[in-house]
């Protein structure tokens, strides 16, 4: 469990948790009293003994951590309070943490005007397309060409589509540079995402064990662990997508092109796509969400684990991704009852938050995003994402590299509480965040003041999905359980 490391215990002493003392610990041969036996069968049993009880105790040190976690109460130096006597709480509390200006703020720039109309892209990066376009010697008509994306759903750009799909077919382009000049790389500035701002990590998240990788994600995008990067092929022919997706495929084609409009993915035909021996095109699928209609709504599924053995979850080395193991959801209930101890009479919320589209912000190097490509619905029409997106083996851990940044963040942040100096708390689990803390004083506006913070500074002001967000609680549902502080 990520927040209990594997802690050793003693099996001798009477304080847990305690240095480990595994050695001390008496062996059943010493503590059994075997009757007498002759010298021969005797010299055997002690034997497998001592071998069975090495077992136990090996075992035992792997799950140390989680009889800890279960049964045994944290030591904890940190005073207690006077109880005190408070009048019908409030079952909700509304603080002004969402008016207050932050530091981490980042400006919508992923947009432009020319000549009168408002594009999709930045306009450094309508210049640069409009001079590769030159020089591919494809047509681009100012007045029509990247417009922001119009009422209702999305449809398939086709002037767009066509400027793209001669850049993707060009050898001096190709898949990896199209998608670069799209989002907008440089030498100078060479960040997939620019809402990811590496140097103001270095100065908040100095202590982040993680560090070094969230900068390199952040400057150049992550580069995924393939077993054997030389030999990595796309699958031909391509493979269709799944019948679900088909019955809604507008409804598809829609949530995939929103991420074409954020600077996220490019799109051109298949045709060009395929030249890019490289080009993996992964089936989609569409699932039902909260029991609508898939033509209504539903959850796009990108099938990176098929065909069995060529997909590319099979080409990942998944055992060299990151670590995406988060919080025990028992923390909740143990932080309640700690606050309960501690702070007696005074009253216990919660509040809940969700990064939005937490996968969607973590870029993938631009020379290995061909690997994430698939066939748009209806139509000989391509798109490749350039994120580590769901179905991805790797893209939990990549993404837990940047949601624990804002745990961090989080953590390490303090501030006086009845004159003494208490750490912020949060219960994390992937994109989903929960705070628990006492009503006193502004506690509770400094605790969710400190949450935005870490979200912007991590994934920029678009992490933060304020649709998303609760107010300070007494009954909440996180993590699939329904909770109930006075219950508690």
């Amino acid at each position: 469990m990520d927040s209990f490391p594997p802690t050793d215990l003693t099996l001798s002493g009477t304080r847990w948790p305690c240095p480990p003392l595994y050695a001390s610990a008496q062996s059943p041969v010493i503590l059994l009293q075997l009757p007498h036996t002759a010298a021969s069968i005797l010299s055997d049993l002690l034997a497998h003994v001592a071998a069975t009880w090495s077992i136990v105790l090996r075992e035992l040190r792997q799950v140390a951590h989680l009889v800890r976690a279960r049964f045994v109460q944290l030591s904890d130096d940190r005073p207690s309070h006077p109880p005190v006597t408070r009048v019908r709480p409030h079952s909700r509390i509304f603080t002004s943490a969402a008016d207050l200006p932050s530091w981490f703020d980042t400006p919508a720039t992923r947009s432009c005007c020319v000549r009168g109309r408002t594009r999709c892209v930045p306009r450094a990066v309508f210049d640069a397309l409009q001079s590769a376009a030159s020089r591919v010697g494809v047509p681009f008509p100012m007045d029509s060409v990247f417009l922001t994306a119009g009422p209702g759903p999305h449809v398939v750009p086709a002037i767009d589509l066509r400027i793209l799909d001669a850049l993707v077919a060009d050898c001096r382009f190709g898949i990896s540079g199209t998608l670069a000049l799209f989002r907008g790389q440089t030498a100078t500035d060479p960040r997939p995402n620019k809402a990811l701002r590496p140097w103001l990590y270095r100065v908040h998240l100095a202590s982040y064990p993680n560090l070094d990788l969230l900068c390199a994600i952040a400057q150049n995008g992550l580069i995924p662990p393939w077993k054997d990067p030389s030999t990595r092929r796309g699958l031909r022919p391509t493979p269709a997508n799944y019948p679900g997706a088909r019955t809604g495929a507008g409804l598809v084609v829609d949530k995939l092109l929103a991420d074409y409009y954020k600077g996220r993915a490019i799109i051109a035909t298949m045709e060009a796509f395929e030249r890019d021996p490289t080009f993996q095109s992964s089936a989609f699928a569409l699932v039902p969400k909260k029991g609508k209609p898939l033509h209504l709504d539903g959850r796009i599924i990108h099938d990176l684990s098929a065909p069995d053995g060529l997909s590319v979850n099979a080409q990942t080395a998944s055992e060299a991704s990151p670590d995406a193991t988060w919080d025990p959801f028992v923390s909740i209930a143990r932080r309640i009852c700690e606050l309960r101890r501690r702070y007696p009479g005074y009253t216990i919320y919660a509040m809940i938050a969700d990064i939005a589209e937490a996968f969607h912000h973590v870029p993938v190097h631009a020379d290995h995003a061909s690997a994430f490509g698939g066939r748009l619905l209806c139509s000989s029409h391509g798109i490749v994402s350039g994120m580590a997106i769901f179905g991805w083996t790797s893209s939990p851990g990549f993404s837990a590299v940047f949601g624990k940044a804002v745990r961090h963040y989080l953590r390490t942040g303090q501030y006086l509480v009845l004159g003494h100096m208490e750490p912020f708390w949060s219960f994390h689990w992937v994109d989903d965040i929960v705070l628990v803390d006492i009503d006193v004083d502004d506690r509770l506006q400094k605790a969710e003041k400190r949450l935005r913070d870490g979200v912007k500074l991590v994934f920029g002001s678009d992490g933060w999905h304020e649709g998303k967000f609760t107010t300070w609680s007494r009954v909440f549902h996180a993590v699939g359980i329904d909770w109930n502080i006075p219950d508690e």
